[in-house]
């Protein structure tokens, strides 16, 4: 006789809700040479209360280093959390000017539980918003070229950030639709963008597609990018490309027939788009059309961040490789259904000379998924191939995942989206 249980146990994450650095210059930005103090956002999404916990932070970076200070939580309830201030890190002078690096949060309970939540901090701003602090660095409007309506406002209906609220969203208030004949276009403020950089942004969309036609759409959004003050605007295309095509209906939207938009149905994903293209003074906006007929809830962003690639001149060979250089993984994210016989991504990374690289993968929860330990490289552009598979050989879920790259003394940590 078959015997079934049903386990429930905490699911546990971490995100940074403040960054305090008034014994710095005091901007709220972690910068090289400061030490910062981070208050800790722990959220538990899972099916039972978290046991009583303590926390103590680490990493492996060099960049960091953390106080070594114990943290006493508590019990982190079935759908909800709690915020722990506090947590001092120090970041080196040395540290990049952009840089964003792994810090891990230990998490122990009674024996033997014990969790280790990765999680990136960012050193230095170029742009990044998590939509809590009001609309200060953001105008919407309609789009030009005929009588098109704009819908996109602060919405807290849906939010990715861990401990947050708000969201942009494009469409009706709450789970409201979004209406006919839009055009809404939501640009960031003006800002300095740096030569080789990178934004990643939290989407999570509903609307219209094809019955008829796969892989098309009549609803859909994308994401444009102006270095002329707004005179022209460009589509800039996110790392594994748009999943639909445009079709034009019985009353069109503002987009032409075979646009490339995102558009369908799914939760919260991340998107990472190569701006290393462009530099200067810059906007970005995410634009949402629709046609005449058939609407849907909509489209909300949320926790929009842009780094600077360093390693981005390596490959052009502008810069000689000084140290050990993560390059961005590809593709990213990866879309493991899509290629059923041969999924696989490559993490990326640069040597000045030849070296032995060790590579952890991690999922969201801190959980080790796969290790690839002790092969040497040569000098120059080097991949670890890895294949959608934990160490057992299984198919990995959809999510985020979290690396750790170790060559010689030196920690490079970066992070990858699974698609299915």
């Amino acid at each position: 006789m078959a015997l079934e249980l049903t386990a429930f146990a905490p699911i546990l994450s971490v995100s940074i809700v403040d960054i305090d650095d008034s014994a710095g210059n005091g901007d709220g930005i972690a910068n090289p040479g400061e030490n910062v103090s981070l208050a800790l956002h722990i959220a538990n999404s899972g099916g039972a209360d978290s046991p009583a916990l303590d926390a103590l932070l680490s990493t492996g970076d060099a960049n960091f280093t953390p106080d070594g200070l114990g943290h006493t939580l508590g019990v982190v309830p079935i759908g909800g959390g709690l915020t722990e201030t506090g947590f001092g890190v120090e970041i080196d002078p040395a540290c990049p000017e952009f840089y964003s690096g792994l810090l891990v949060l230990g998490l122990a309970g009674p024996a033997p539980y014990g969790l280790d939540l990765p999680f990136a901090l960012v050193v230095g701003r170029i742009f990044d918003d998590d939509m809590e602090a009001g609309d200060a660095l953001w105008s919407h409007y309609a789009g030009p070229g005929g009588t098109w309506t704009d819908q996109w406002h602060l919405e807290t209906y849906r939010n990715h950030t861990g401990g947050g609220s708000y969201s942009w969203k494009c469409g009706g208030t709450g789970a409201g639709d979004y209406g006919s004949l839009l055009y809404a276009c939501l640009a960031t403020e003006a800002f300095t963008l740096p030569a080789g950089s990178q934004l990643t942004f939290w989407h999570w969309i509903d609307a219209e597609t094809s019955s008829s036609y796969p892989d098309y759409c009549y609803d859909g959004g994308l994401l444009e990018i102006t270095t002329d003050g707004g005179a022209t605007w460009e589509t800039l295309t996110p790392e594994g490309g748009y999943p639909y095509l445009m079709r034009a209906g019985g009353t069109p939207g503002p987009f032409p027939a075979e646009t490339p938009v995102w558009s369908g149905t799914h939760g919260w994903q991340e998107v990472t788009v190569d701006l290393a293209g462009y530099e200067g003074e810059a906007q970005l906006r995410w634009a949402f059309g629709s046609d005449g007929a058939v609407t849907a809830e909509g489209w909300y962003v949320d926790d929009i961040v842009i780094l600077r690639n360093t390693a981005s001149a390596v490959e052009g060979g502008a810069e000689i490789i000084a140290r050990p250089t993560l390059l961005p993984a590809s593709p990213n994210p990866v879309l493991l259904a899509a290629r059923p016989a041969g999924e696989a991504v490559q993490i990326r990374f640069a040597l000045p000379e030849a070296a032995t690289a060790d590579l952890q993968l991690f999922d969201a929860s801190g959980r080790l998924v796969r290790h690839y330990g002790g092969e040497r490289f040569g000098a120059g552009v080097q991949a670890i191939t890895w294949d959608g598979r934990d160490a057992s050989g299984q198919r990995v879920a959809a999510g985020s995942y979290f690396y750790r790259l170790a060559v010689g003394s030196q920690v490079l940590s970066g992070r990858l989206a699974v698609m299915r």
